[in-house]
């Protein structure tokens, strides 16, 4: 028997079969987001600046380098509270550095979330809790 590939069907000699809808698969670079948040301790109605940076892996070197020209979100989640919310959007710069100004208003943790790309998966990075007093 010979190799038969019509039809979404193939066939081999050694008794291997496969039919139906072979389809394609896509694989995404992964990524890694980073937060930190600073003045640690800071008093309420003060500038907080939160630094990251958004990376993804390289196929050629098998290390992670900055993702540019992204949107990132920075989220909260207050103490006490189940879930984050955005607060607002940035957009990632050289070597994917990210950095938002937020005023303090209440203890909690902020991060960032990247929602990924065609090309790259979605990453969410650690929060890091703000004790404001």
């Amino acid at each position: 028997m010979t190799p038969d590939d019509s039809g979404d069907h193939i066939s081999f000699d050694y008794g291997y079969d496969m039919g139906g809808g072979l389809g394609t698969t896509q694989i995404k670079r992964a990524a890694k987001l980073t937060t930190d948040a600073t003045p640690e301790p800071v008093k309420k109605g003060k500038t907080l600046t939160v630094k990251g940076a958004l990376t993804r892996a390289e196929r050629e070197t098998t290390k992670y380098s900055g993702y540019t020209g992204q949107p990132v979100a920075l989220q909260f989640k207050a103490k006490g509270a189940t879930a984050y919310k955005t607060v607002k959007t940035v957009t990632s710069g050289s070597k994917g550095a990210l950095t938002a100004t937020v005023k303090a208003s209440a203890d909690g943790s902020y991060r960032y979330s990247f929602a990924g790309t065609t090309t790259t998966g979605a990453a969410t990075a650690t929060g890091d809790y703000v004790d404001v007093q």
